[in-house]
Parts: structure tokens; C-alpha cells; sequence
């Protein structure tokens, strides 16, 4: 009975190991690949932006693509060298804390939120700039480049909108094998939460962001200057409704918001009139 529990214990911190050693291997790859996405894209065309007559992107549109993921690398790049000196030289030893490293970084992690509400605008602008001969065949050179290691630039892009989440699941596996009553175990547990609220924060950043890009979609439907952006305001539908005047009844287009009714008429001109 006892060799069970033991075989049963040593198993636990087995896999508690392999659990640190997996959040450390693949910060390590994920800063590896920013790296040389830095190295094979970002720097180059950046340097090529300097020259006119080199010119493949211009900064603006490099900006639009890459957004702040610099500084995402950067942060990360720190948040590796931490997690190491956290686990050791020995190397996922049974007293990493590695709840410690994470609440010192959750609120950092927050800096994502831009680089998320910029994404579908970077893949939307992509599939644009694929169209240009000096782009593709610059993509393509930079793929076949040795330091790539992403089969395509969208592939580098998707990684930082996976991580905040993936460091959610790392943890719960971490706290899965670690045994009630380790000293690690209360950070641990603080980390998860501080780490669900950060990617409850993005989404909820992006929603907003979202929200404000339909919105500002809408006034431009209407004929003449519309301000309908306001602080709190939420779009909810849009639709088509007929309404009963004593004359005849009306066709109008309905938009509704969690604090405004808004309808409009065709103007005959493609635009919409109060």
C-alpha cells in the first residue's frame, strides 16, 4: 500500500516536471519565433521602407500588419529569461514557483489587447499587399529564408492571439499534478485567475472595438453628418420594418442600440435620411 502511494507520488511529480518543463520549452519557442519574424520580415522591410526607390511597404503599412508585436516581443523575451531563473539551472526542481513569474507579468499581458484588436485589420491589409509583385516576391524569398520558421507570415501573426490562452491551460496542468498543500500550489491557483481575467480583458477590449468600427460602419450609411458613437453605446440589430403612417405605410431601415432607435428612410441618392 505504501509502494503505491509512493509510485503514485513520484508519478505526480513526474508529470509535474514535464508539466514546468513544457511552459518553459514553449515560451522559448514562441520568443524563438518572434525573433525571427523580427529578423526575416520586420527588420528588413523596415529598413527597405528608408529608400523609395526599395520600398516594398511603407511604415504605415508596416505598422498595420505588425502593430506592436515588437513590444509583445520583447516583454516576452523578459518573461523567458524570468521563467528560467524561476525553474533553475537544475531545471523543473520540485520547488518552481512558477505562479510567482506569472502574476508578476499578468497585468503586462494586457499590452496584447492592441495587438488583438489589430489582427483581422493586418490579415484583411495581407491579402491586399499579396496582390503586389515586390511584396509577393518578397514574402516568398523571406519564407525559403533559413531563420524562418513559420511556413507563412500569417502563420507568425495567429501566435500572439493563441498565447494568453495556451498560458491558461499550461498552468491548469501544472496545478493538476502538484499536490494539495505545496507551497506553490496558492500562486499557482492566483495565476490562473489573474490570467483568465487578462483574456476576459482583451476579449472584452475587442469587443468593445468591434462595437465602435460597426458603429462608425453605420453613420456612413447615412446621408449628411451622423454621430452616433457614443461612450456605452451598443449596437444590437439592424433591419428592415414597415411603419403605419395615416397616409400610407413606410418602409424604413430599423437600427437598434441598447440606448437609441434609430430608423431612416432611402434617400434615393444610396444613402439613408433621418
Amino acid at each position: 500500500m505504501a509502494d503505491k502511494a509512493a509510485e503514485k507520488r513520484a508519478k505526480r511529480v513526474r508529470n509535474r516536471k514535464r508539466a514546468i518543463a513544457e511552459v518553459l520549452s514553449t515560451e522559448e519557442s514562441y520568443v524563438n519565433s518572434l525573433g525571427s519574424l523580427s529578423r526575416v520580415f520586420i527588420q528588413p522591410l523596415m529598413k527597405l521602407s528608408a529608400d523609395p526607390s526599395q520600398m516594398i511597404l511603407s511604415r504605415e503599412e508596416i505598422q498595420i500588419i505588425f502593430s506592436n508585436i515588437e513590444v509583445i516581443r520583447q516583454l516576452n523575451e523578459k518573461f523567458k529569461e524570468d521563467l528560467k531563473k524561476e525553474i533553475g539551472p537544475e531545471g523543473t526542481e520540485e520547488k518552481t514557483n512558477l505562479g510567482k513569474t506569472f502574476l508578476e507579468f499578468s497585468q503586462f499581458f494586457k499590452m496584447y489587447t492592441m495587438y488583438v484588436n489589430n489582427y483581422d485589420r493586418a490579415v484583411q491589409f495581407l491579402k491586399t499587399a499579396g496582390t503586389r509583385s515586390r511584396y509577393s516576391d518578397f514574402a516568398q524569398s523571406a519564407i525559403q529564408d533559413p531563420d524562418c520558421k513559420q511556413p507563412s507570415l500569417t502563420s507568425y501573426l495567429i501566435m500572439p492571439i493563441q498565447r494568453i490562452p495556451r498560458y491558461k491551460m499550461l498552468l491548469e496542468e501544472v496545478i493538476k499534478n502538484t499536490e494539495e498543500g505545496h507551497e506553490s500550489l496558492p500562486d499557482l491557483t492566483k495565476a490562473v485567475d489573474a490570467i483568465a481575467k487578462v483574456a476576459k480583458h482583451i476579449n472584452e477590449e475587442v469587443n468593445k472595438h468591434k462595437n465602435r468600427e460597426k458603429i462608425l460602419e453605420i453613420e456612413t450609411m447615412f446621408q449628411g453628418k451622423v454621430d452616433l458613437v457614443a461612450p456605452t453605446r451598443v449596437f444590437i440589430r439592424h433591419g428592415v420594418l414597415v411603419k403605419k403612417c395615416r397616409a400610407s405605410n413606410r418602409v424604413y431601415e430599423f437600427f437598434l442600440f441598447n440606448n437609441l432607435v434609430v430608423y431612416a428612410s432611402n434617400s434615393g441618392f444610396g444613402k439613408l435620411k433621418l
